[in-house]
């Protein structure tokens, strides 16, 4: 009958504790950033309704950009690999609400 060995070396067990340690951090950062977008949300949402009441004499506005990666028209999602890039027409878009 045989065994399953549960044996692993030194360097398996360093390696495998540190991709659980680098997982952990980076689920941990995840959450941070998530909990910063969702404190940044509630602040600009409570300032966009205080700024609508008249009694206040708040003036809002939001201003959104592009990625840059995406300022090139046309702009497909799947480009066809003939695509001459000197053709497509740069531009940058900013928004302001």
């Amino acid at each position: 009958m045989k065994y399953l060995s549960l044996e692993i070396s030194i360097s398996e067990y360093v390696f495998v504790s540190f991709q659980i340690k680098r997982k952990a951090k980076a689920e941990l950062e995840l959450k941070e950033h998530l909990e910063e977008i969702q404190r940044e949300r509630n602040f600009n949402n409570r300032v966009r309704e205080l700024s609508r009441e008249p009694q206040n004499k708040i003036f809002y506005f939001e201003i959104d950009s592009m990625d840059q990666t995406k300022t090139a028209l046309p702009h497909f999602i799947n480009p066809p690999k003939n695509l001459n890039p000197d053709l497509l027409i740069d531009f940058h878009l900013t928004v302001v609400k």
